[in-house]
C-alpha cells in the first residue's frame, strides 16, 4: 500500500479500475478513504480518536435496537420484504 505507483484517489492515474465507466462513477464520491498521503494521514489523525473500541462498543446497543426494530417491522408486514427499501435504506438514514 506504500507503492506510490498506485493511488486510492480515483481521480489519479494510479487508481486501479476495471473500466472507464467505473472510474468515472467513482470520481463523484470523495472520502478520506479514497485519498493518498499526506492528505489521508492528516484526516485520519483528526478522526481516529472518535473511533476507539470504547466508543464503538457504546454504539452497539443503539444500533442493535434500530436493526431489531427494522426486522420486527418487516416481519409484521408479512412473509416478504424488500431488504433495500425496508432495511438497508432506513438503516442508512440513521
Amino acid at each position: 500500500m506504500a507503492d506510490r505507483r498506485f493511488s486510492a484517489d480515483s481521480r489519479l492515474s494510479g487508481y486501479p479500475s476495471v473500466s472507464v465507466a467505473s472510474s468515472i462513477s467513482r470520481q463523484h464520491f470523495r472520502s478520506f478513504i479514497n485519498m493518498d498521503d499526506p492528505e489521508h494521514s492528516r484526516l485520519r489523525r483528526m478522526l481516529i480518536s472518535s473511533f476507539t473500541m470504547r466508543q464503538m462498543e457504546a454504539l452497539r446497543a443503539p444500533i442493535q435496537s434500530i436493526v431489531d426494530g427494522l426486522i420486527d417491522d418487516m416481519l409484521a408486514n408479512g412473509s416478504s420484504a424488500d431488504l433495500v427499501r425496508d432495511f438497508a435504506l432506513p438503516l442508512h438514514r440513521w
